[in-house]
């Protein structure tokens, strides 16, 4: 499972990992070594992560489309090619909004936490690259037996 954080970083090279996502995406998931699965709004979270990010830069009307329209024709040739499949938020809606209020966590990463839930066979695990996320998320494990969660450092840093 990819979690939004992992993705963002391939746009913010300035960002702690932003080198282990860019290896993850141009190393590993070329050489077909892993099934992303996401939520389907996973590029509208991370242009909202990128506009939070880029705001105090104020940039120009054209670098800013152009950087919109970068993230969001990414995901379509990853979808095309059955390299990445996407999971309707709306299914997930319910259930992401229960863990969210339960555990104090942001809508989105409850999103992400419920759709790795979700995963039948149990060896699905949420990627996520942001130290702050992993921290949160990292409390759940405990209580949440179908949850596993993984590091993007110790899964593509070298």
């Amino acid at each position: 499972m990819l979690h939004p954080s992992v993705a963002t970083r391939w746009w913010l090279y300035h960002l702690p990992h932003a080198g282990a996502a860019r290896r993850f995406r141009d190393e590993i998931v070329p050489a077909g070594q892993v099934e992303l699965i996401a939520v389907d709004t996973i590029d509208l979270e991370i242009l909202d992560a990128l506009a939070r990010d880029l705001s105090p830069l104020h940039l120009a009307a054209t670098i800013a489309g152009a950087l919109c329209e970068d993230v969001l024709s990414a995901f379509g040739p990853l979808v095309e090619h059955r390299v990445l499949r996407t999971v309707s938020q709306r299914i997930l809606a319910r259930p992401a909004f229960l863990l969210a209020s339960l555990y104090d966590i942001p809508f989105a990463d409850a999103l992400a936490v419920t759709l790795a839930e979700d995963a039948r066979d149990g060896d699905r695990a949420l990627l996520v690259g942001d130290d702050a996320v992993y921290a949160t998320l990292a409390r759940l494990q405990a209580d949440r037996p179908g949850f596993r969660l993984m590091w993007l450092p110790d899964y593509a840093g070298r």
